[in-house]
């Protein structure tokens, strides 16, 4: 199949926030309400945070992007976070931003930043019309050869508990679960996370 994979561009084609928003639903309503697709799409303009455009790779076909995924190390990590944080003071009124501010506090627990020597994997998402095609295989491929390029030594990503199709995808490439993580406010209707990692 023939595709490019790149970081992404502010004029990409295609439903990149429902892409970056299928990663993670639970999550990205718990944290951004009615307002996360939007949130999200905002942030990729604005080149801020983790769904900033040059922090997203992407898989294109046919001229429109087909599969998402944030890759990045500890030092991208404390950035991207950084980046969100001003995305919500700037997105959203200041009582609004407070209550987000709260809520993102308690995703600590799900969410850890990368380990030393680890490229960590977020926002991976891929249309359901390419599915089961190996594209997001291929961009999950094409990031580690590039990170062991430069010297690093653990992929990780966190996988849903409630997905376990993709924890399968995830172990045919060389994962292993190493830890779940339970997420904090059992009321949020946010699914507890498995880490995954494998050797690079």
């Amino acid at each position: 199949m023939d595709v490019i994979i790149r970081k992404a561009q502010l004029t990409d084609q295609g439903d990149i926030a429902q892409l970056i928003y299928s990663s993670g639903m639970d999550i990205y309503d718990y944290l951004y309400g009615d307002d996360a697709l939007n949130f999200i799409l905002y942030g990729f303009e604005q080149n801020l945070g983790f769904c900033g455009h040059s922090n997203v790779s992407v898989v294109i076909k046919d001229d429109e992007v087909v599969a998402t995924g944030c890759f990045y190390d500890l030092e991208q990590f404390i950035t991207n976070a950084k980046g969100n944080y001003q995305n919500i003071l700037n997105f959203f009124n200041e009582v609004d931003a407070k209550q987000v501010l709260a809520r993102l506090s308690k995703t600590a627990s799900v969410v850890k930043p990368p380990k030393e020597g680890e490229v960590y994997l977020s926002n991976f998402g891929v249309s359901p019309s390419m599915r089961g095609l190996g594209i997001g295989t291929k961009l999950i491929e094409h990031e580690l050869n590039q990170a062991r390029e430069i010297g690093k030594t653990i992929f990780g990503l966190d996988v849903s508990a409630e997905n376990p199709k993709a924890q399968k995808l995830y172990e045919r490439l060389g994962l292993s679960v190493v830890a779940e993580n339970t997420f904090e406010d059992s009321e949020a209707g946010v699914a507890n996370s498995r880490k995954m990692e494998m050797a690079l």
